[in-house]
């Protein structure tokens, strides 16, 4: 129960976040989602057309700036929805699609939280490099899971209803057999968004080009985080919802996190464990742990050391040191 209200309250807090972003006139609210890819179809095909469908990859998005929403399609023949993909995706609307507005203090993308997708540290490269290139405010954030339904699913929703009773329809129907023809059709049928065509080549070619995943540091707790910011002044910052706190990570350039010596919460088969950080290496960080004994929120030091690797992803966040309670190694940290 604990749980669920927490995740109750996250998708509250961020709902109205949501809501206020959207009325505040300096902010640029970008939400984004992967729409189902779309399957092309004949109308009249055999049984074993079925194992050589091409797809269509549809990256929906909408605009919400000053009271006005516009909304607009990405189309693709990738068949990769990762960090590439969105990468590229993200660098085309702000370079390409949404002009520079002095008005605009803050750009913020709001989206689901998939970490395949966009919830990881390839994402909050990717703010960094947004920053460095616009030298304005990228924020991300992130709808509780399950709560990130919009207008940007029922744009996806749509254009490929649209495109299908095209394609089906008996005398007047059309053959789509690439995101090509589908970006076609689809700009005939739907004039309420924008749609663009981009090749798998260009994705491909604008990774080359701008090697975007140089020194990407790993992000503890990423998963807990709901806003995570790129400011010029300020550097990263994240918070588990709009109303807690911010965690300081670092500036754009450094290390977000400086782990020997200090207490730390690491995850273990679902559980969670307080320890000292013994040594930190490459994507990896030994901790020695505390297990949980007598009354509630109470550690002791194990028998044996239990003191091993952990990838910096298990690393859930940073605690202050444990407070002795007794002679008979209790200890109780005031943060957990």
């Amino acid at each position: 129960m604990p749980k669920m209200m927490l995740h109750v309250n996250t998708k509250r807090i961020q709902h109205d976040e949501f809501e206020k972003d959207k009325a505040n006139g300096t902010k640029r609210v970008l939400e984004v989602d992967f729409a189902m890819s779309f399957s092309c179809e004949y109308q009249n095909e055999i049984q074993s057309a079925l194992w050589s469908r091409a797809s269509v990859v549809l990256f929906t998005a909408a605009v919400f700036c000053n009271g006005n929403c516009k909304t607009y399609i990405l189309c693709s023949d990738t068949n990769n929805k990762d960090k590439d993909t969105v990468f590229v995706f993200l660098d085309f609307f702000y370079t390409e699609i949404l002009k520079e507005n002095s008005a605009i203090s803050e750009e913020i993308i709001w989206s689901d939280g998939p970490s395949s997708e966009f919830k990881n540290k390839f994402m909050v490269k990717t703010l960094e490099i947004l920053n460095q290139k616009h030298n304005r405010t990228f924020t991300w954030k992130y709808f509780a899971t399950s709560h990130g339904k919009g207008v940007v699913d029922g744009v996806g929703g749509n254009i490929k209803r649209l495109v299908r009773m095209k394609m089906m329809t008996q005398g007047e129907g059309c053959t789509i057999q690439s995101a090509k023809d589908f970006a076609e059709v689809a700009a005939q049928l739907d004039t309420k968004s924008h749609l663009w065509y981009i090749e798998e080549d260009h994705i491909r070619n604008e990774i080359l080009s701008q090697n975007p995943w140089r020194n990407v540091p790993s992000i503890p707790g990423i998963k807990e985080f709901h806003i995570i910011t790129c400011s010029t002044s300020s550097g990263f910052y994240a918070k588990n919802n709009a109303l807690s706190t911010k965690i300081a990570l670092s500036n754009p350039k450094g290390n977000l996190f400086n782990f020997p010596g200090k207490w730390v919460v690491v995850c273990y088969e679902g559980k969670e464990y307080p320890g000292e950080v013994v040594d930190a290496s490459g994507d990896q960080v030994q901790v020695s742990v505390m297990v949980p004994t007598g009354p509630p929120h109470h550690f002791k030091w194990p028998r044996q050391p239990d003191c091993i690797c952990y990838l910096k992803e298990d690393v859930a966040r940073e605690i202050s040191p444990p407070v002795v309670v007794n002679n008979r190694g209790l200890f109780k940290f005031i943060d957990i």
